[in-house]
């Protein structure tokens, strides 16, 4: 067998070649479109309910305004008011030093000697022997009402008194 060679003869054209170009859609990305609302109040609350929430909102105000006329009034600065007209600290503590001091400072003094004397020769007064004292001195006045009364009346406090009687012992 033999081999058959063929060929094709192929003519060219001189025709110009056409090119196809493909075009890319440009997509155009823009800012979200968001509507944002204001909230109606409005809506959201009743006419009652803002009546209700006017009317303490106004009494937390008022409250807040009579405290300060208050701290104001009676304020560190004052002792008392006497119709709107203040006794202030330094009047008060300057008319009881005038009417008290030296004998209070005699007092003082008198006590923190005592105290000192008391613990260079190592006396001490037990929690014990103070209660034992008050009971009698409750058992001579006539009991624990006459007593209460008696703190009352001479304006001084239960420690007050246990402090005294630490010192007289």
């Amino acid at each position: 067998m033999a081999k058959v060679k063929v060929s094709k003869k192929v003519k060219s054209s001189k025709a110009p070649k056409k090119t196809i170009s493909i075009k890319k859609p440009k997509i155009k990305i823009g800012k979200p479109k968001i509507k944002i609302e204001k909230p109606n109040f409005k809506k959201m609350v009743s006419k009652k309910t803002t009546k209700t929430l006017m009317l303490v909102l106004a009494g937390i105000i008022l409250f807040i305004l009579i405290d300060l006329f208050v701290q104001y009034l009676n304020n560190g600065y004052s002792v008392a008011v006497v119709d709107g007209s203040r006794i202030t600290t330094k009047e008060y503590h300057q008319r009881l030093e005038n009417s008290y001091g030296q004998t209070i400072a005699e007092q003082l003094i008198e006590e923190k000697l005592i105290e000192m004397e008391a613990s260079k020769q190592g006396v001490e007064v037990t929690e014990q022997e103070i209660e034992e004292q008050l009971q009698e001195v409750i058992d001579n006045i006539g009991g624990e009402e006459a007593y209460e009364t008696a703190l009352i009346q001479n304006n001084i406090t239960e420690e007050d008194l246990k402090y005294q009687i630490k010192l007289d012992q």
